[in-house]
């Protein structure tokens, strides 16, 4: 069971679970798909269900999500369960984290803003509390199995910002197709 927001051929993270997803299916595996959208050609041994709610403005969509995936989780997780970042309540196998969101709260003077409206920046804000306040929840021992960082700089701000996580805390770069 993969959890995401969106996967598909579309950004950083969508594409790596794509190409996760075809691995498992060519290996012969079920893949239940917990997400917004699943950008993928149909096969019989995948399984898309759609999570209900808006994804903007993501101050809004991203605690739907949290709850409703949650709850899909519960109802049709099955064998491993790999969510892309703080996203769902339950207790997952795998968790592959791209961005530290504490980590980042460190670093006041940056905003991730699109626009420097009171509008976008209290979106902002209101998105970096709860990433903060999933991270808590998602990434402990008795949350987490194990938490796989893209790269080392991620790692090791999982290791600082989560020390009971330290020793389940790995990283696997994400694949680059050299051609």
């Amino acid at each position: 069971t993969i959890v995401a927001n969106d996967i598909g051929p579309e950004g950083g993270m969508e594409r790596q679970l794509t190409v996760l997803i075809d691995g498992l299916l060519a290996a012969g595996h079920r893949v239940t798909v917990i997400a917004w959208s699943c950008d993928l050609p149909p096969h019989p041994n995948l399984r898309h269900l759609k999570v209900p709610g808006p994804s903007r403005p993501f101050s809004l969509g991203y605690p739907l999500f949290l709850l409703a995936a949650s709850l899909m989780v519960r109802r049709h997780g099955r064998g491993i369960v790999h969510s892309t970042g703080a996203i769902v309540l339950n207790r997952t196998d795998v968790c592959t984290v791209h961005f530290c969101h504490s980590a980042f709260a460190k670093l006041r003077s940056r905003s991730r803003a699109s626009r420097s409206s009171i509008v976008f920046r209290l979106n902002g804000w209101v998105v970096r509390w709860i990433s903060r306040l999933a991270e808590r929840w998602c990434y402990r021992p008795e949350r987490a199995g194990r938490l796989v960082a893209v790269s080392g700089g991620v790692a090791r701000e999982l290791r600082e910002h989560f020390p009971r996580m330290r020793e389940r805390t790995l990283m696997i770069p994400n694949g680059v197709d050299s051609e």
